[in-house]
């Protein structure tokens, strides 16, 4: 066996052996398989397709040959909650501690983006000294003690996994579904999750975006994890236009901070609440209804938010921003944008809102810095009747000369009607392997 025999059969359109995509992301963990054959190879699994069974080989496959963590470790139920990525997303900050109070275990893994806009991690990271590198011992410590901790991904994780995702961000093969799946689910397998809520978001503002497309990808990695002994739930939710009202890194941390303290988006906060509710039920913790309840409860009574406080105080973070949020860096320089007619606003496209965040320095250019501060916050939601004159966003930027070109981007996202229009529905659909 060999890889040029691997590549040779998909680019024909055979479907591969289990024995074969082992074979492959072993020598891809080694080194022995090079950068040109790995990427060939994706290339050839983008145009030729893979079926639900090579999907899942490829998942477990690269989940072996480098660190495992066990989680069986802590006591009592572990829960685990994956976002595909989207423009505004936020949910992982309020969703971790939510459940955290509930008294299940959050031990949370996110990587950083090597460029583009940010995830989780450099979200965090805009907290002032807080710390992500922990080993798996530190990590499992403060989770079993404060019953949260949100980290980077620890040690030699899924090395296969690791060097292929490089390779699609440079292959163009990044929005392949069954690449996303087991890319994804590598992860949760090596990282021991036993409890996973997925957000597989689509639209103008996610990677995925049609609903067809969401949909097979919720469906191959619930599929991988019955696989794996994983129970799972994704929801597939709408990010054609932006989830909240902030984009950006701590404007997003502040945004998720009022949503634990229960003044957050409505959209953000519905959102929230249905992930935790959804990953407290299969953590046996109740009735749907009742899990809904205990995540709502949690959230307006403040205990959310105390457990967000502990891990971040636990990880080295400095609290007081959180507490008081003005003490957040600030960008030097700010817009306001506004409404150019009166209207009912009838659209706000994701896509141009992260374009132009990521044009005000909301975004890491390959091996460069991010401007934690940088990025725009929406003023008015679709459904709401503006004026014209009316303030309809804010940018803000380190440096004025960057407004020109997010400013143009961010008004071409709005668009107007004469007569008010529904917003969209946040949760399209659910896919589980337990009822």
């Amino acid at each position: 066996m060999t890889a040029h025999d691997i590549i040779k059969a998909k680019r024909d359109g055979n479907t591969l052996t289990n024995d074969e995509i082992v074979f492959f992301a072993d020598g891809v963990a080694s080194g022995e398989i090079p950068d040109s054959q790995s990427a060939a190879l994706l290339m050839a699994l983008c145009l030729k397709g893979m079926n639900s069974s090579e999907t899942a080989a490829l998942a477990s496959a690269m989940a072996v040959g480098g660190d495992r963590l066990d989680l069986s470790v802590l006591p009592g139920e572990v829960a685990d909650k994956h976002s595909t990525g989207g423009i505004g997303d936020k949910t992982t900050l309020v969703v971790a501690p939510i459940v955290a109070a509930c008294g299940i275990n959050v031990a949370k893994m996110t990587d950083r983006y090597v460029c583009g806009a940010g995830l989780t991690a450099d979200k965090l990271l805009s907290i002032p000294n807080l710390r992500l590198d922990f080993n798996a011992r530190e990590m499992l410590a403060i989770a079993n003690r404060y019953g949260l901790c949100l980290a980077e991904t620890i040690g030699n994780l899924a090395p296969a996994e690791k060097k292929l995702g490089e390779l699609r961000r440079l292959t163009a093969t990044t929005e392949c579904i069954p690449l996303i799946a087991a890319s994804i689910m590598s992860k949760k397998i090596a990282a021991g999750t036993q409890n996973l809520v997925l957000d597989v978001k689509v639209g103008s503002g996610a990677p995925v975006k049609n609903v067809k497309d969401a949909k097979r990808l919720a469906r191959e990695m619930v599929s991988i994890g019955s696989a794996n002994n994983i129970n799972v739930t994704a929801l597939i939710t709408d990010n054609n236009t932006p989830l909240g009202c902030a984009v950006g890194y701590s404007l997003e941390v502040i945004e998720a901070v009022n949503t634990l303290r229960g003044t957050g988006p409505a959209d953000l906060t519905e959102l929230c609440l249905a992930l935790s509710a959804h990953l407290l039920h299969l953590c046996g913790n109740g009735t749907p209804d009742e899990c809904l309840e205990s995540a709502k409860s949690m959230m307006f009574n403040g205990l959310a938010f105390e457990r967000f406080l502990w891990a971040v105080n636990a990880q080295g973070g400095d609290i007081g921003v959180l507490t008081d949020t003005t003490r957040f860096k600030k960008a030097r320089f700010y817009r306001t944008l506004t409404a150019k007619r009166s209207g009912y606003i009838s659209r706000i496209d994701a896509g141009e809102c992260g374009r132009a965040a990521a044009l005000l320095g909301a975004a890491r250019k390959s091996c460069g810095a991010i401007d934690s501060a940088a990025g725009v916050v929406l003023e008015a939601k679709v459904g709401a009747f503006v004026k014209s004159g009316d303030i309809i966003a804010t940018l803000y930027a380190e440096n004025d000369c960057l407004f020109d070109g997010a400013e143009q981007a961010a008004l071409g996202a709005f668009e107007f009607s004469r007569e008010p229009s529904e917003p969209s529905k946040l949760i399209i659909d659910k896919v589980s392997n337990k009822n």
